[in-house]
């Protein structure tokens, strides 16, 4: 089994902002988990975080982790 090697050396620069993006959807999914545990649970984790924080934390995570993931295609995807 061989390994695939970069085709361009500036592809290199794409590996942070995958890692990054990947990071980011794996909160956005906790807050979502959190969430809806709230919408059941009225009282779960509520003074440590409202219900409208983890809304509006979960839609920014979803900006932001998507934003990484297009400037990663790009680094990716654009040659030298």
């Amino acid at each position: 089994m061989s390994t695939a090697q970069l085709q361009y050396q500036s592809q290199s620069v794409a590996k942070p902002y995958f890692i990054a993006a990947i990071g980011l959807f794996v909160g956005q999914v906790l807050f979502g988990l959190i969430m809806g545990l709230q919408y059941v649970w009225g009282d779960f984790l509520f003074p440590e975080i409202p219900f409208n924080v983890a809304r509006m934390v979960h839609t920014n995570l979803l900006i932001v982790w998507l934003l990484f993931g297009f400037m990663g295609a790009a680094y990716y995807l654009v040659p030298e």
